[in-house]
């Protein structure tokens, strides 16, 4: 009891901390961009049913495939499912009271056949049998065209206590196939196709199985281990993204000890990985690099910082940071201290813990974030909870469906967009999920001719797909 007590005080600290800096991080001076026309592509959750049932919080992730001979493509989206469940878990909730994960499920977007009509085309519910799931999301996806026989193909990789790899040369349901899996639990959570190859990265950073990250390298019909032991560092637990640059293979990983790193690759038979970032880059609370582009003739790399205590005990509190590498691997910090746009972490928002997603489009750069103040607003529309312990906490979490309320306009929380015409220099496209408090986060974005697809992940009300044109 003495020990739920002091944990209570310590939780409770880190909250009111977590209250006043992130209340305290004013918006940042970025000037406003003239905004783009938006508009909302699916109801929340995908449906209101399917959503009550399976918790479809977050599209994390998102490909455009044409299948060959197809006169059409179609956007498709992974949903990551009970994910807020997920990371109470993490602090103790007893599964039997109430099953942390929830079946993923794989849609594309059909708007040939109405608005906000979006076909299921894999559903976990007809992989695993519940009520014990053992997967709870499709975290990476991508298009590739096989290098061992011409077939274009759209894979996707999951979440779970077996990570594995499907893939479809349809799209269509019942295409469908397993072709690959690791037995440790952990994610795949990025694919990218690189001189022939479609390179997945597999991550362990969660759950009870640590293990150094991995990455995998198929032509389509073998496959074969590129590396195995987090690039020779223990705590690279996972490598969180990869992408092709410059002839090279660009893998960043998730470091909660010493910051994230970044290495380069020829290939599966190339010479020995390189290191060209250490310590996070600006700063060793940037835990993992995010959804890495090629913009110009550099090599962005977003960042994320875990809130709440770090591996010492010390509480974190701060916004992440990005940084851009040349040709000749020169860095230069784009956003935090002593950036070359002149803006601090986080845009200057201290509430972005989370760079969280990227996308050129019609050549400009775009920057999603993670608002962490959000979780302020759901910590105010339960605050009797938050003046228990934190076990009192979490089940009240679960039992109470929030709603949006007045202090978010106050406090201006959700998900925020930025673009950038050079790299350098930002502008703030929005700052409040698109209307929605409780859009805390631009989990993914695609560029389709001349349409940018943006992902909000929304813990409460379940996902959004929105269109900007």
């Amino acid at each position: 009891m003495r020990r739920l007590v002091r944990d209570s005080r310590r939780y409770g600290l880190v909250l009111a901390t977590w209250l006043v800096v992130a209340c305290g991080g004013c918006p940042t001076a970025v000037d406003d961009a003239v905004p783009g026309q938006f508009v909302s592509i699916t109801e929340h959750g995908f449906d209101k049913q399917d959503n009550a049932r399976d918790f479809n919080d977050y599209p994390w992730s998102m490909a455009y495939f044409t299948a060959d001979g197809a006169d059409q493509g179609f956007l498709y989206v992974g949903t990551g499912n009970s994910i807020i469940n997920i990371a109470l878990g993490r602090f103790g909730l007893d599964p039997g009271v109430w099953p942390l994960f929830r079946p993923p499920e794989i849609r594309r977007y059909r708007p040939d056949l109405g608005p906000e009509q979006w076909e299921k085309v894999l559903d976990y519910r007809d992989v695993e049998t519940g009520p014990d799931w053992q997967t709870s999301g499709f975290r990476g996806m991508a298009v590739y065209r096989s290098a061992a026989d011409g077939t274009s193909w759209i894979y996707a990789g999951t979440f779970g206590n077996q990570p594995a790899l499907w893939r479809s040369s349809t799209g269509d349901a019942g295409s469908w196939e397993r072709v690959w899996s690791s037995p440790l639990e952990g994610s795949i959570r990025s694919l990218t196709v690189h001189n022939g190859w479609l390179y997945f990265a597999v991550s362990h950073e969660s759950g009870k199985q640590r293990h150094p990250g991995e990455i995998y390298a198929t032509d389509g019909q073998q496959f074969r281990t590129v590396v195995d032991d987090g690039l020779g560092n223990p705590f690279n637990w996972g490598i969180f993204s990869l992408a092709s640059f410059n002839g090279y293979l660009y893998a960043g990983t998730f470091n909660r000890e010493q910051g994230y790193e970044l290495w380069k690759l020829e290939g599966p038979d190339g010479a020995a990985p390189q290191r060209v970032v250490a310590g996070g880059g600006s700063g060793a609370y940037n835990h993992s690099t995010t959804q890495m582009v090629v913009f110009g003739d550099h090599l962005y790399v977003p960042a994320l910082v875990y809130v709440g205590y770090n591996h010492n005990g010390i509480p974190i509190f701060k916004a992440a940071d990005m940084v851009r590498l040349d040709a000749d691997d020169n860095l230069e910090v784009v956003i935090g201290p002593g950036s070359i746009s002149g803006l601090d972490s986080g845009f200057g928002d201290q509430s972005n813990a989370y760079l969280w997603s990227m996308a050129v489009h019609q050549g400009r750069l775009y920057c999603g974030t993670w608002d962490s103040s959000a979780e302020i607003s759901l910590a105010i529309r339960r605050w009797p909870l938050v003046l228990q312990n934190l076990p009192a906490i979490i089940k009240g979490l679960l039992r109470v469906k929030p709603r949006p309320g007045p202090l978010d306009r106050v406090f201006g929380i959700g998900a925020e967009l930025y673009v950038s015409d050079d790299g350098v220099n930002w502008q703030r496209v929005f700052n409040d999920g698109l209307g929605n408090p409780d859009n805390y986060g631009v989990r993914n974005m695609l560029s389709v001719g001349d349409v940018l697809y943006i992902g909000m992940a929304n813990p409460v009300d379940g996902l959004e797909i929105f269109e900007m044109r």
